[in-house]
């Protein structure tokens, strides 16, 4: 981007230059010796910019490159095959792919609708899911709230409605909906400031988007005694399997470090026979 940014403004100062009516080199000869004499600063500063551009993307391609990249994905591989089994029976909150029995792969997600890196991870997911047609996806909430996650200390309310209100709209076919919608607007969430609010600031963005509803269903269903068990028991499940942190992802029942990565995740996908 640097080194484009540099052209450009190098194309643009040729293309003025030529717009001149004396000519676009009439004063070439007086520019020169005067950068020299009075402009040695800007003279620097010119040459400066693509040397350090040139240097800074090579420090970042040897930090974070390819061959970074590579050992990461090795890493989080290796230490997923020596994983030990755990035993997913609990029904997901969200489902996408064919049946397990049919799945060539099950992923499988512990997330936190509040969770800034669950939000990041959500599009590289979506896209994975979305191009493998033989891999099961789960979406398993793990509120990061008291009120419904028996792990968690911290109680607000706000993480455990959100997570409600996807597990009842998927009840009426619109639950991956509610789960990119409320993705979407998490900044408006953390502005909202109370849970009366976030309830308010959901519904109002329900009802702006055309494919989606906000149905006294589903309001009764957030409130139910069997929602508020069905998240008990996904927050337990994340609890016995290993969740320390969210997203948390899965494959065929084994902890896959970075599974958020979609290299990690096709190297993965590329190691299962």
């Amino acid at each position: 981007f640097c080194l484009g940014a540099y052209l450009t403004s190098f194309i643009t100062l040729l293309v003025l230059w030529a717009a001149q009516k004396e000519g676009p080199f009439s004063h070439f000869g007086s520019d020169v010796k005067n950068i020299w004499k009075e402009g040695k600063t800007t003279l620097v500063l010119l040459v400066c910019i693509p040397v350090i551009s040139f240097i800074t993307d090579y420090s970042i391609h040897s930090n974070y490159g390819a061959k970074q990249l590579s050992r990461v994905v090795n890493s989080s591989i290796n230490e997923w095959l020596q994983n030990s089994q755990q035993n997913f029976d609990v029904p997901p909150s969200l489902s996408y792919g064919p049946s397990r029995e049919n799945a060539k792969a099950i992923v499988s997600e512990f997330a936190d609708f509040m969770c800034g890196h669950c939000k990041h991870a959500s599009p590289s997911l979506s896209a994975f899911k979305k191009s493998h047609k033989d891999i099961r996806f789960e979406f398993y909430s793990f509120a990061l709230d008291g009120e419904c996650n028996a792990a968690v200390q911290r109680k607000s309310g706000i993480p455990c409605m959100l997570a409600k209100a996807t597990y009842c709209a998927e009840k009426e076919g619109m639950g991956w909906g509610y789960h990119d919608l409320i993705f979407s607007i998490q900044n408006e969430v953390f502005k909202a400031g109370g849970l009366s609010a976030t309830k308010e600031l959901l519904k109002t963005s329900v009802e702006k988007d055309p494919s989606l509803k906000w149905t006294d269903t589903i309001a009764e269903c957030i409130e139910s005694e069997e929602t508020q068990q069905a998240m008990l028991e996904q927050g337990a499940l994340g609890d016995r399997v290993g969740v320390r942190g969210t997203p948390s992802i899965y494959m065929n029942g084994k902890k896959l470090p970075r599974g958020q990565l979609l290299p990690v995740l096709q190297e993965a996908y590329r190691t299962i026979k």
